[in-house]
């Protein structure tokens, strides 16, 4: 299993704050339920607001687990449009071949909105009744959609090179240290020689002191 401190670890961080403030994109990283573990790095306005609301978060969160599932299907980016209409991508994370979780970016508007993407659910324009939420949306960046595919080949690379190469070298170090553990406190083995030896040396006793009683 890979433990939460695996996870959380600073690593993560660093990666998705240095490459959201290289792209101007929205970076967090999700386990494969959706919920967040890392921070989250340039969200934009409208996001933030998106996520405080009881009905909507719960979109968002379905949206980025929709897309990162997506993503692990083909183990490649995953470019798709959220639930309000918002371009997104998903990099899936697997640490020591188990699936963990996903790397998300984006939050802009495509420039040419003719691109078609995937719908990872139903776009749902309920949100634009709220006059805060649409102001906030028009305030949202554009962008082509050849440096969404670039930034996401791009993280595809930091992903594999250089996050997972870390984490899994993490995970062999506490499986060793867990193996370490249970071999210093498990039971004796049946068969070690050092048992064997011992049990022969009391047969060895019980075997004079039969002699002597014999005598």
């Amino acid at each position: 299993m890979i433990s939460a401190a695996t996870l959380n670890s600073e690593l993560i961080n660093k990666i998705a704050q240095d490459f959201a403030q290289a792209t101007s994109l929205a970076v967090v990283v999700v386990n494969i339920h959706g919920d967040e573990i890392s921070e989250l790095f340039n969200f934009t306005p409208f996001c933030q607001v998106m996520r405080q609301h009881p009905q909507l978060s719960t979109r968002c969160r379905m949206s980025d687990r929709c897309g990162g599932l997506e993503a692990s299907k083909s183990d490649q980016p995953c470019i798709y449009r959220c639930h309000a209409g918002l371009t997104d991508f998903s990099i899936p994370l697997v640490i020591a071949g188990h699936l963990v979780g996903f790397v998300l970016c984006g939050q802009v508007r495509l420039r040419n909105d003719d691109v078609d993407l995937v719908d990872i659910l139903n776009v749902d324009d309920c949100w634009q009744a709220d006059p805060e939420l649409l102001n906030e949306f028009r305030k949202v960046p554009e962008m082509d959609y050849s440096r969404v595919m670039a930034s996401a080949d791009l993280l595809k690379l930091i992903v594999e090179n250089c996050l997972k190469k870390q984490l899994n070298f993490v995970v062999i170090k506490e499986n060793k240290s867990r193996s370490d553990s249970v071999r210093q406190t498990r039971a004796p083995n049946p068969h070690d020689n050092t048992v064997i030896f011992a049990k022969f040396s009391v047969r060895l006793i019980r075997l004079r002191r039969r002699c002597i009683d014999s005598k």
